[in-house]
């Protein structure tokens, strides 16, 4: 039977650290640039995949960290992380949108990561915003899957420079 499970929030700088959040769904060590933190995620065993999902014409910058981020999960998401803080300048930014969402039990690993690719494909990539998915299949107390993806959406538009200056607020 399948599992419905959705969860939208914002995360920001005001209720935690956001590099910190980042780690964690990402499963691996990242460092906080501003404050010189590191925070080791990397035993977590659970996160098998990460990749990031970048709408169509995205810039050639995006693209090359698309690719790091298949090669070199720490590298790629160091380097997303440190393009998504340095756009924000408040110290009550808010960095990311989370989506969070329970993936079906039933599908093979593969078919879990096409499905919620070709989702944040679809609702994301309209809105000119990449997306780091990271997908996490845990397992309870009991033996049983609990397979989730933290989907972390940017609040810019990519632009040929970066990140563009306004937030999207759509």
């Amino acid at each position: 039977m399948a599992i419905y499970h959705l969860t939208i929030k914002m995360i920001s700088r005001s209720s935690r650290n956001t590099v910190r959040a980042c780690a964690y769904r990402a499963g691996c060590a990242l460092k906080d640039q501003r404050t010189g933190e590191t925070f080791t995620y990397a035993h977590k065993e659970e996160v098998k995949h990460v990749e990031l999902v970048l709408p169509e014409g995205s810039p050639l910058w995006a693209k090359e960290i698309q690719d790091l981020i298949a090669k070199d999960r720490r590298a790629g998401v160091q380097k997303f992380s440190d393009i998504a803080e340095a756009a924000e300048k408040r110290r009550d930014a808010q960095v990311y949108r989370e989506l969070e969402f329970a993936l079906p039990r039933e599908f093979t690993d593969e078919q879990k990561i096409a499905l919620a690719r070709e989702y944040l494909q679809d609702q994301c990539g309209k809105l000119g915003i990449a997306v780091l998915a990271n997908f996490h299949f845990d397992v309870d107390e009991d033996g049983g899957e609990k397979p989730h993806c933290h989907a972390l959406l940017l609040t810019r538009k990519l632009t040929e420079e970066g990140l563009d200056r306004k937030k999207e607020r759509a």
